[in-house]
């Protein structure tokens, strides 16, 4: 038995030695080709559209909205500043601005900073308890949505935003 074995490792690396190298530049061939073949994501595409025009901005703007759906937030960002630097006075351009503000963790964080600030100075603003709740609830933070939701709720008890807000996240 230990005999086939050192005869099946002999014949291995005999085998290893003359084909070896020839079989990896074949198996590395064969991806190239097989991935010019393979369909391309639409990002790729679209990376690759970006490359021979940079200022297709119809182009820049699908590529944010695909990385923005993905949770790409700072290829998006990039992307966006890029559009930006090229067209100023876009709509379509400012609404995903602002879908990428109100989806990333990180910026969500920053308005509710702003917002704390705004009701600070004025604790009778119900749309800034309001913002405040809806923005918690978007980053999972459901007692403290519940808590400013409550706050809006004792400004103007017949707030209707805020009341189809309660039953979304269904105050106790």
């Amino acid at each position: 038995m230990a005999k086939d074995t050192k005869t099946q490792l002999k014949k291995s690396k005999v085998w290893l030695a003359s084909w070896g190298g020839p079989s990896g530049v074949v198996l590395i061939l064969f991806l190239i080709i097989a991935s010019w073949l393979y369909p391309q994501q639409e990002s790729q595409r679209l990376k690759w559209q970006l490359l021979n025009n940079p200022r297709d901005l119809n182009t820049q703007l699908r590529l944010a909205t695909i990385f923005l759906e993905n949770n790409q937030f700072n290829e998006a960002e990039k992307i966006l500043l890029l559009a930006a630097s090229n067209q100023k006075n876009n709509p379509n351009l400012a609404s995903l601005r602002q879908q990428k503000n109100l989806s990333n963790p990180q910026d969500i964080r920053k308005l509710i900073g702003l917002w704390e600030k705004i009701v600070a100075e004025k604790p009778d603003y119900r749309d800034g308890y309001l913002q405040l709740a809806i923005l918690n609830y978007k980053i999972w933070q459901n007692e403290k949505a519940q808590d400013y939701l409550k706050k809006a709720l004792i400004v103007d008890p017949n707030f209707g935003p805020a009341l189809e807000l309660e039953k979304i996240i269904s105050l106790p």
